[in-house]
This record gives structure tokens, C-alpha cells and sequence, in this order.
């Protein structure tokens, strides 16, 4: 009975290991990961589990949450990423946010807001952008801004006023 228990118990403890991402693959229909789960542990082609439409390829280094269903370490399931190295910090409880190693993200603040961080540019590719409220660009409206020197017609008009 001792030693039944003690094999459950083994395998038990193989279900679940804490490793790092060393590379990855996502060419194929499922993102695949080398992970090492300790000095002498390296297992490939882990596949990494992801929420519906959303997908991230974790850098080397990333922490890796792998399950190993019934204890059988053949094969291995990534159900968690996480990397320390890049978090966000200081969020308020209840905001979410997106972002990159470089620095890039949206976050969805307390009060409705969202917040777009880019290092370089913001790209929408779509035949129509639709806004209900004003867009203000280098605090200027979009909706409420007059200018000088407007000609009637198909004419040119000036900057706008000031």
C-alpha cells in the first residue's frame, strides 16, 4: 500500500514544473517552445496554450508554467508565460494592459480610459475609422477649430486660427 501511495504521490509531483523559455517556433498551427525546466531538464517542442484571440510569442528567458497530464513528463502543455523583466508595474487594481519589451502598450485605465504607448508609430489599416466623439491632434479639434482665409468653393484656406 506504501509504495502505491508513494508512486501516486511521484507522480503527482510530476504534473507541474516551473521553467524557462530558451526558444521558440511559431510557424506552425501551434506555437512550440524549448523549455528548460532545470539544469539537467531541456524539453522541446512544449506547445504553449493560448486564450482565443490573443497570441505572444514569449522572449528567451520567460518564465514557463508547464502541466504534464498524468504525471507523464513525454509531453508537456505551456499553460502560463510570465517575464519579470518586462511587467508593467504600478497598474491600479482592476486596469489591463498589453505590451512589449520595447516599451510598447495599451492600457485600460480606471475611468474609461485607454492609453496607447508606441516608441515609434501608431498603424491603423482599415478602409474607415470611425470616431463618435472630437479628435483633438497638438491640441487642436478636429470638430471646432476655424480658419483664417477660408475661400468659398474649391479654394485653399489658410492655417488654422489660433
Amino acid at each position: 500500500m506504501e509504495t502505491a501511495i508513494a508512486r501516486l504521490w511521484q507522480r503527482m509531483q510530476s504534473m507541474f514544473a516551473m521553467g524557462r523559455i530558451t526558444a521558440s517556433s511559431d510557424d506552425g498551427p501551434t506555437q512550440r517552445h524549448q523549455v528548460a525546466l532545470g539544469p539537467d531538464d531541456t524539453r522541446d517542442g512544449l506547445r504553449l496554450l493560448s486564450g482565443y484571440g490573443f497570441t505572444a510569442v514569449p522572449q528567451p528567458g520567460a518564465e514557463a508554467l508547464v502541466v504534464f497530464l498524468g504525471g507523464n513528463r513525454t509531453d508537456g502543455i505551456i499553460i502560463a508565460t510570465g517575464d519579470r523583466r518586462y511587467r508593467l508595474r504600478s497598474l491600479a487594481p482592476g486596469e489591463v494592459a498589453m505590451h512589449t519589451d520595447e516599451g510598447d502598450s495599451i492600457v485600460m485605465k480606471r475611468g474609461g480610459t485607454i492609453e496607447v504607448n508606441a516608441s515609434t508609430k501608431v498603424q491603423v489599416n482599415s478602409p474607415l475609422v470611425e470616431t463618435t466623439g472630437d479628435v483633438i491632434a497638438d491640441g487642436i479639434s478636429l470638430r471646432n477649430h476655424v480658419h483664417t482665409g477660408v475661400s468659398p468653393g474649391s479654394g485653399t484656406s489658410g492655417p488654422p486660427a489660433t
